[in-house]
């Protein structure tokens, strides 16, 4: 019995330091690649700004934007080959031009939901089923432009944002809604409880399910953004789907609006950490990632973007090796920068050798139990 017991307990432990010293050599550990630019010729070749995107398969679909000008154009992203297509006709025009909206994927498809200016089109909602086909929604209860999405359980959640035509203008919105896609032939929207801080540049907004981190799963995170009364926010903001309340997280590190944010992995079971990266505080855009550890509610830093970035394109942008960060701007300055965020390549064989033996321990104590 000593035995068993002792090699249980060499085994958890071994796998726990290992995990934890991944963990906290995270800057270390994780590393931004520079990708193919977002270069749309429609546009002189210009790069994009408040873009809605999403990942479909193997493809990233970049949707309306200002290219420079508010756009309805799509653009699609091949991971496997690292290209850009602008012009094609299986990427057809959406119907209504604007940017600073969000996009989400739900069912399969790209959703675009909101965008300036607010007062005229920051309710309309569309869907993109690939293969080429645009549809109109249901409108969105609240107008507003500089919102986040987090898409769960094929619904999609909207947070925050304004009535502005502008990163930091308008008047912040604390509305927090649902999007049920399969409710209708339009979907239909419902109101949920309203965002405790209003902020407006709220972007990078992440919902976890149960791959990311399992006893957390059904949460959706706000980090940060801006209001014109109190400045920029460090605040998290976390909502609890099942019992519909909020409560707050680690304030950041680093308060700041129009970032962007998702999950990476750094360890094995319940691992997934939430990265929030870029974003614009009063001066030139930021490079700064920082991590969140749901689980422990704490933050650590990560590695500087290559390039500093604000306004990326919003929507899911997680594959499970990577994040991505597309094209950048504040106030009409687009760029193409492209980059993705990922593991070093020996921080994945580590963590392949902490699964292991993760395994290994469990597979003892239960067979002790036994």
């Amino acid at each position: 019995m000593r035995q068993i017991l002792f090699r249980f307990g060499q085994a958890a432990a071994c796998a726990t330091v290992l995990v934890a010293g991944l963990v906290c050599t995270a800057n270390a550990q994780l590393h931004w690649e520079a990708l193919a630019p977002f270069m749309d010729p429609r546009t002189g070749g210009g790069g994009i700004e408040g873009g809605s995107a999403g990942i479909i398969g193997s493809t990233i679909y970049v949707a309306k934007g200002y290219r420079p000008g508010d756009t309805p154009f799509l653009s699609s992203y091949d991971i496997p080959t690292d290209t850009w297509t602008h012009i094609s006709p299986m990427l057809p025009d959406a119907f209504v031009p604007n940017s600073e909206g969000a996009g989400a994927v739900a069912g399969g498809k790209l959703y675009t939901i909101g965008g300036r200016p607010a007062i005229s089109v920051g309710t309309v909602v569309e869907q993109f089923t690939p293969g080429g086909v645009w549809m109109p929604k249901a409108a969105m209860p609240t107008a507003r432009r500089g919102l986040g999405t987090g898409s769960l359980g094929g619904k999609i959640y909207a947070a925050g944002g304004s009535d502005g035509a502008v990163p930091l203008s308008g008047t912040p919105t604390p509305a927090f809604e649902v999007f049920d896609p399969t409710a209708g032939p339009l979907g239909t929207w419902a109101p949920l409880a309203p965002m405790p801080v209003p902020l407006m540049d709220t972007e990078a907004t992440v919902a976890l399910n149960a791959a990311d981190s399992g006893s957390l799963a059904g949460k959706v995170y706000v980090f940060g953004g801006f209001s014109p009364f109190s400045g920029f926010s460090s605040a998290v903001q976390i909502f609890d789907i099942a019992s519909g309340t909020w409560a707050f997280g680690a304030p950041m590190p680093t308060a700041r609006s129009n970032s962007m944010a998702g999950v990476i992995h750094l360890g094995t079971a319940e691992d997934g950490k939430i990265a929030v990266y870029g974003g614009f505080a009063g001066g030139p855009n930021l490079p700064i990632t920082e991590l969140y550890d749901p689980l422990t509610d704490s933050w650590m830093a990560g590695p500087a973007m290559l390039f500093p970035q604000s306004e990326h394109a919003v929507g899911p942008l997680a594959d499970g090796t990577g994040l991505y960060a597309i094209g950048s701007g504040i106030f009409g300055l687009s760029v193409p920068f492209v980059e993705r965020l990922v593991p070093e390549p020996s921080t994945l064989v580590l963590l392949a050798i902490a699964g292991a033996l993760l395994l290994i321990a469990r597979w003892r104590k239960a067979a002790y139990v036994r």
